[in-house]
């Protein structure tokens, strides 16, 4: 069933929406075409978006009593630079999540607008940028069982204008 509220809210599934749109059951997007999509768009008020506006969020998190729900995940996206009509379009997509006994969200890992990803670190200087700071943990681990014969890590590769694979 539907319920449009006086103050205009939807909800589907609830006679009672708590916000514009409050759908309470599965949501499923569903076409023939070749791609189904979702999209947030965010409009600026002054008509102009800014480096640093926030663009959309996609949160996932749960209830424990069906009331009070809380956010354990998220997905944000901003922009980069001043948009500019027809071009400037830069933005970064960060993922955040919370770490077990805490209740609050942190930035984990940020994909630059130059397809930087930085772990651990808000602005990546290099094309894959970890970053820790604890006096007990790596900052990364690579492992590779190699089924006993071979048992190649990590390669690096430096002073060469060819890339070969090997």
């Amino acid at each position: 069933r539907m319920t449009i509220t006086n103050s205009g809210r939807i909800g589907i599934g609830t006679s009672a929406p708590t916000d514009t749109l409050d759908v309470r059951g599965k949501i499923r997007v569903h076409t023939t075409d070749s791609q189904s999509d979702l999209r947030l768009y965010r409009i600026a008020s002054d008509s102009n978006l800014t480096a640093g506006t926030e663009l959309g969020r996609v949160f996932m998190g749960g209830s424990e009593d069906g009331t009070n729900f809380y956010n354990g995940a998220a997905i944000v996206a901003k922009s980069t630079e001043d948009w500019v009509p027809g071009s400037a379009k830069g933005t970064e997509i960060s993922f955040w999540n919370a770490k077990n006994g805490t209740s609050v969200t942190s930035k984990r890992m940020t994909i630059a607008n130059d397809g930087s990803v930085g772990i651990g670190v808000d602005t990546p200087n290099s094309l894959f940028h970890v970053s820790a700071n604890s006096a007990s943990e790596y900052a990364a681990r690579f492992f590779n069982d190699g089924d006993n014969a071979n048992r190649y890590g990590i390669r690096i590769s430096c002073g060469t204008d060819v890339h070969t694979s090997a």
